[in-house]
């Protein structure tokens, strides 16, 4: 495992696969409805996430969150703010 700079903010749509992060809330420019819609789905500040695969062209990927798997596409993914807390080095490529 790797622990990278936890003061960086980054959007949830740019972490590396199997990277684990730490919801911290929304873009300003998130459509209201987007983000009820992610909030419902359980993408709530403080929760823990993990990016587990992606996609061959990119997107959509899919997060675990809190005790589920559910795909998101890129452009959802983007309004979600969130801090890398680690990177499972032993993961192949996001292929789990």
């Amino acid at each position: 495992m790797t622990t990278p700079d936890l003061t960086i903010t980054t959007p949830l749509a740019d972490l590396p696969i199997s990277a684990s992060a730490r919801i911290l809330g929304f873009t300003d420019t998130c459509p209201d409805a987007v983000r009820r819609r992610l909030a419902g789905l359980g993408f709530v500040p403080g929760i823990e996430v993990v990016k587990m695969r992606r996609a061959p062209l990119g997107s959509p990927c899919v997060y675990r969150v809190m005790s589920y798997e559910i795909c998101l596409r890129a452009r959802e993914a983007a309004y979600i703010e969130c801090t890398p807390t680690a990177v499972d080095d032993a993961v192949d490529g996001g292929r789990a």
